[in-house]
């Protein structure tokens, strides 16, 4: 199962994370794997690669972070001084610092070159999630399953802002291009934006390129989303080649809503739960037809909670079948 999804600045290389222990770099536009990073022993939970495309992180439940050369594919630093899991990582444009956060409710900046821990960020009651680094480096955000986003000084190690407003877990978080906003996301797909200095609440209109589990690249024209042992690729462009293939293979929400209802009145419950996150994935292609990538995020990370396992072949044989995430 892929478990997250990193694009790089040129949106040449798409690298993922999965549950098979390994994270993987992509060609963009071939689909071809360049590179397997093998070394965690546990699943890998998050990835990461910086602007340039050189490096690569990644997070696993080892509680290790490592750092890999993107290029051949070989890891370069192992970075151990979490005592839990890994749950989120992110790298600053210039590739010098490394910024984490772990289920020991605590997030860490390293320098990427001499796997040291130069600040250990402590402040929240429960996990980190989620973390990320502003673009020219001076600010780290932390999000939390105790409701809250922290923002730091990411030079010192300070606490600048606690980010107050959400009721249920933040699993996201993103900076602004510019640094000046701020968007956190929690586990109903409330989405707040903040400024930055002064740690506000701003009108929740702003589009940042990262939220949920969605990610577009940089230069807008594609949406990445993780869904089961996949990854989605979807273009954001509507020249005349995309709108005839879009209209030769339209989506149906309502088609897959029905075979859910019938598939449910037969008892075959994993059929329909498979039917229901079809639904949710054809409304977020229908919500990037219109322009809405805001609301694309939330059906394709609503889908990819629906889509149950792939069952086992003892699970089908026993009649085991797995059902979806309630």
């Amino acid at each position: 199962m892929v478990t997250s999804v990193a694009v790089s600045t040129d949106g040449s290389r798409v690298v993922t994370g999965s549950a098979d222990h390994t994270a993987r770099v992509w060609d963009a536009r071939t689909g071809k794997t360049l590179h397997t990073l093998k070394g965690s022993s546990g699943n890998v939970t998050s990835v990461a690669v910086s602007a340039d495309g050189s490096r690569v992180v990644t997070g696993s439940d080892d509680n290790t972070v490592r750092v890999w050369d993107a290029r051949t594919g070989k890891t370069l630093h192992t970075l151990k001084d979490h005592t839990s899991v890994v749950t989120s990582v992110a790298v600053s444009t210039d590739g010098s610092r490394v910024v984490t956060g772990s289920a020991d409710h605590t997030a860490r900046v390293w320098d990427a070159r001499t796997e040291q821990t130069l600040h250990t960020l402590k402040g929240h009651t429960s996990v980190v999630t989620s973390v990320a680094v502003s673009t020219d480096g001076s600010r780290v955000v932390t999000g939390s399953e105790d409701n809250t986003a922290q923002v730091w000084e990411a030079r010192t190690g300070k606490t600048l802002h606690t980010l107050i407003g959400h009721t249920r877990v933040v699993t996201s978080v993103a900076f602004a291009a510019d640094g000046s906003r701020l968007v956190t996301t929690d586990d109903h797909n409330n989405r707040f934006v903040w400024d930055t200095e002064t740690g506000n609440r701003c009108p929740s209109d702003t589009l940042l390129q990262s939220t949920a589990q969605a990610i577009t690249t940089p230069d807008g024209r594609f949406l990445y989303a993780p869904l089961g042992d996949r990854v989605l690729r979807v273009s954001t462009q509507t020249d005349e080649t995309e709108l005839a293939r879009r209209l030769a293979t339209r989506p149906d929400p309502e088609w897959h809503s029905r075979q859910a209802a019938i598939l449910a009145t037969e008892k075959n419950v994993y059929g329909a739960a498979i039917q229901r996150a079809a639904v949710r994935r054809a409304m977020g292609v229908i919500a990037i037809d219109s322009g809405n990538l805001t609301q694309a995020h939330a059906h394709f990370l609503e889908a990819a909670l629906l889509q149950p396992p792939i069952p086992k072949v003892d699970e089908i044989l026993s009649n085991r079948i797995p059902l979806a995430v309630p």
